[in-house]
């Protein structure tokens, strides 16, 4: 004699693979409609960006958008990484360890130049951040970590090295979305 159990009107059972018309198929939740974020995707956000503490280092101001392509190199791309797979009109907030964000400060990245590098009429003082150019012509910012004299040590590590940072955003629009749902047919 097979012996059977009852199971209570609001017991749920786990649903695995099935097999349809010979196939594996799982069933899976319904999919959303809306577009989500993928690895090439244009979109526009709003975001702030803070350090863990609360204090703000950048955000868009009011109904201002930052529009870009993820992986084009206009945005960051550790926190690209977290807008990928949002749905259009979500908010994602997350804190990223420095790890993550910026990286750890490296004392390779510290220069010493002179104050002669410096045009005369430049005013340095410790903390300021400058730009410099690099051989290539492009432009990075370097902190004057100190001055001794007329020698100058420059930290050229990321500002936000070191550093936890909160960063929340808003996908508000996806103007070309590399569709990341998909229905499938049975």
């Amino acid at each position: 004699m097979v012996k059977t159990q009852n199971r209570p009107k609001n017991a749920h059972r786990e649903v695995g693979p099935q097999k349809h018309k010979g196939k594996n198929m799982s069933i899976e939740p319904p999919l959303s409609p809306l577009p989500r974020v993928g690895e090439q995707s244009e979109i526009e956000i709003r975001f702030k960006l803070s350090l863990l503490d609360g204090t703000l280092v950048e955000q868009t101001e009011g109904d201002q958008t930052f529009r870009f392509t993820i992986g084009d190199g206009q945005f960051i791309h550790n926190l690209e990484e977290m807008l990928i797979g949002l749905e259009q009109g979500t908010t994602g907030k997350f804190t990223l360890s420095p790890e993550q964000a910026f990286g750890m400060p490296d004392s390779q990245n510290y220069q010493t130049m002179t104050r002669s590098d410096f045009p005369e009429e430049m005013e340095i003082e410790e903390g300021y951040v400058l730009g410099f150019t690099t051989p290539g012509g492009d432009e990075i910012p370097g902190t004057i970590h100190e001055i001794r004299g007329e020698e100058v040590v420059v930290d050229f590590n990321h500002p936000l090295a070191g550093h936890t940072v909160v960063f929340e955003a808003t996908v508000e629009k996806i103007i070309e979305a590399e569709l990341s749902y998909h229905q499938e047919l049975w």
